[in-house]
């Protein structure tokens, strides 16, 4: 009995859990790419790569205020942007994206239940 949960029972959890993790990355790279086309002024990119989706606890409600006024003063975002709301688990990913003959990096911050950006950052 025990055997046959192993072989059976286990592939079956590790699978179910590759594939949310998998599910959630996606779901963040759309999300992260349509935020680029809505509000940054990087038009004309190619996606290099992305990380893997991670989290954190680190960074406050302090830390993302100083980060939005950031990405206004240095034109990252083309307009004041209405971002989803503070959590304190954020998940993020990094993105390099070729531009005008040039790599760039961006980190994108998401609330807990991936609704939305709530953050971005120049690397």
């Amino acid at each position: 009995m025990i055997r046959t949960l192993k072989t059976t029972l286990l592939p079956l959890v590790t699978l179910a859990f590759l594939l949310a993790g998998c599910g959630e990355r996606h779901e963040a790279r759309s999300m992260a790419q349509d935020f680029m086309e809505e509000h940054m002024p990087m038009q004309d990119y190619e996606v290099v790569r992305w990380s893997r989706l991670d989290s954190t606890f680190f960074v406050t409600p302090v830390a993302l205020k100083a980060m939005h006024a950031e990405a206004e003063r240095s034109k990252i975002v083309n307009h004041r942007v209405s971002y989803q709301g503070y959590t304190p688990k954020l998940l993020f990913m990094h993105g390099w994206f070729a531009h005008d003959r040039d790599t760039v990096s961006r980190t994108f911050y998401f609330d807990d239940k991936l609704q939305g950006i709530v953050g971005v950052k120049r690397n």
